[in-house]
């Protein structure tokens, strides 16, 4: 099993990997903001004094499409963002219209931006947050090219209907819930539309998409045998374990002991087969983006299972780059072949080789592992 380092050897090693970062995106800082910066599925900023990239919600990162990418490249792309408006919600310093109608665009759209100061930027690495990156606040929005709103979106927009509601319907046009998490942030959708927070529209989204799936979910057949996913990606391991029974969830949550979360030993959360309605204080949103992935896979195949997802977060993954890697690693385990057993002991002794954190000291707190079904009896 993996001895967990001390506190000062997960700090060097953050200092480690911001050193060797920092060059680069100090030689790119200067440049971002006299050029025209493309390949954004947001908004392109023409260029004036302070020519840059700009988006809504997720400015030059691209989520959907940073799956795969190494940790230092997405660290970079991250820090040399732009989170251009400080917005506040009660008196908004720019238009809420331009800001809704460019958040509802799929194409790019050429904008003159004028800042009220100059671009800040203060990348300082952090274990808890991703990077910012820039900071300006913006005065003035000039539109040199019209954004283009999909029809189906402009239909939802018209009716009167509840958040929930818009996300549903959009999800069946074949939105993503990147595109619906943009949306939703810059106040597009329900009754009251506000602008909301991104880490509350992220895990808004995933969970009412989550909570659509289950209701379909709990009228599947159930698995006849045990089943186990793995991915690995970003120093995050994720083992997923679907058994027999009917559809409950349940999630282990582990760092490094020295770490931030690590001193808390490992975080548990869990829900039956009629969901929950607390919020999964102890992991966030990255409960509400893992499971998303896993009800995908069994809505997918008309089936429902018992789930046991275990995370573990290791040293090296020392700057978070959001929860979206937690959704799209979960993803990606569940399109792999999965590893077929007959029971808990073979599921249980397969997995204690391919976690590398002493699955002794949590296991005895899964429900998954600790209860005994009666269709147990009969394996």
């Amino acid at each position: 099993m993996q001895e967990v380092n001390s506190r000062d050897l997960i700090n060097r090693k953050k200092h480690e990997f911001y050193e060797s970062i920092l060059p680069g995106i100090l030689a790119k800082q200067s440049k971002i903001k006299k050029s025209i910066l493309s390949d954004t599925n947001n908004v392109v900023v023409m260029p004036n004094e302070f020519g840059v990239k700009f988006g809504p919600v997720f400015g030059n990162f691209d989520p959907s499409i940073s799956y795969g990418k190494p940790y230092k490249e997405i660290v970079e792309n991250l820090a040399l963002s732009i989170n251009p408006y400080k917005v506040t919600f009660d008196k908004p310093n720019v238009k809420v219209r331009d800001l809704q109608d460019l958040s509802l665009a799929q194409n790019k759209v050429e904008l003159d931006v004028y800042f009220e100061k100059k671009v800040n930027y203060d990348f300082n690495p952090d274990s808890i947050m991703q990077p910012i990156g820039f900071k300006a606040k913006i005065k003035e929005i000039d539109y040199l090219s019209n954004p283009k709103i999909p029809w189906q979106v402009d239909q939802i927009l018209q009716d009167k209907l509840k958040a929930v509601q818009s996300i549903h319907t959009l999800k069946d046009y074949g939105f993503d819930n990147y595109y619906l998490t943009k949306i939703f942030s810059a106040g597009n959708l329900g009754l009251d539309k506000k602008l909301v927070t991104t880490r509350q529209s992220i895990t808004a989204v995933d969970d009412t998409l989550g909570k659509q799936l289950l209701q379909n979910i709990r009228e599947f057949d159930n698995l006849d045998s045990y089943l186990v996913f793995e991915n690995e990606y970003l120093h995050n391991r994720f083992v997923i374990i679907l058994a027999q029974g009917n559809i409950e969830y349940e999630q282990f949550e582990l760092w490094p002991k020295d770490s931030e979360w690590g001193k808390y030993g490992f975080n548990h959360e869990f829900e039956g087969f009629y969901g929950r309605k607390d919020y999964a204080e102890s992991q966030a949103g990255g409960y509400y983006a893992a499971r998303l992935g896993v009800l995908e896979y069994l809505f997918e195949r008309k089936k429902q299972a018992r789930v046991l997802v275990i995370r573990e977060i290791y040293d090296d993954y020392s700057i978070p780059v959001g929860v979206w890697q937690v959704r799209e690693s979960v993803r990606t385990a569940m399109k792999k072949p999965a590893k077929i057993f007959s029971d808990k002991k073979e599921v249980l002794q397969y997995i204690k080789g391919h976690l590398k954190y002493d699955t002794g000291k949590y296991l005895h707190q899964s429900n998954l592992f600790k209860q005994s079904r009666i269709v147990d009896f009969f394996k």
